[in-house]
């Protein structure tokens, strides 16, 4: 549950071992691991429990395929919307990457970076499926997303317990991007 006005600090851990097919022109390896603090601001709630969020982060160390994250992407902020069980409906850039909230560049699918959270009470060791979808902000399309979440069990974290989440994301990738509104997006 999100309340206006809260603000919280996390951390998170993010890593990704993935190939791009790019037709005519190849695949291409994306390789990344990256560590950040992330602040997030609720602007917002509605009735259903979708909350409008501030993303600022503080700290962010790592790499996207051996290259480091450049300096200065923790003093970009962005905002979007999550439901109560964590899948982000819709952001205010291309993609958290191309918006500071990764670093990594504005690929598509890099916005859900929550894990889904259950429907009910779960054990460790149970496991849970959703699929959603999320805009494209430019061009046409959506990215349809499968989730496959397990409560791999708890650990302590700075004193707190703390749930350990794994989830895994399907999203096939197939869309029509405009290149006149991500211009526009980018100052021209």
């Amino acid at each position: 549950a999100f309340a206006k006005g809260e603000t919280t600090r996390y951390r998170i851990s993010m890593h990704m071992d993935a190939t791009v097919d790019l037709g005519a022109m190849g695949e291409q390896p994306m390789d990344m691991d990256m560590t950040q603090t992330v602040a997030w601001k609720v602007v917002s709630v509605d009735d259903e429990g979708v909350a409008t969020v501030e993303l600022t982060i503080e700290r962010m160390q790592g790499s996207v395929n051996g290259v480091d994250a450049p300096p200065g992407i923790a003093d970009q902020a962005l905002e979007f919307q999550i439901t109560p069980d964590g899948q982000i409906l819709s952001t205010t850039g291309v993609a958290f990457g191309a918006s500071g909230g990764t670093g990594v560049g504005g690929f598509p699918g890099m916005d859900q970076m929550t894990p889904i959270l259950p429907d009910g009470e779960v054990e460790p060791g149970d496991s849970w499926d959703k699929e959603f979808s999320q805009e494209l902000p430019f061009g046409e399309g959506t990215l349809e997303y499968t989730a496959h979440s397990t409560l791999e069990g708890y650990e302590t974290v700075d004193g707190v317990e703390t749930a350990v989440i794994v989830t895994t994301f399907d999203v096939p990738i197939d869309f029509t991007l405009d290149f006149a509104d991500l211009a526009e997006a980018f100052g021209g």
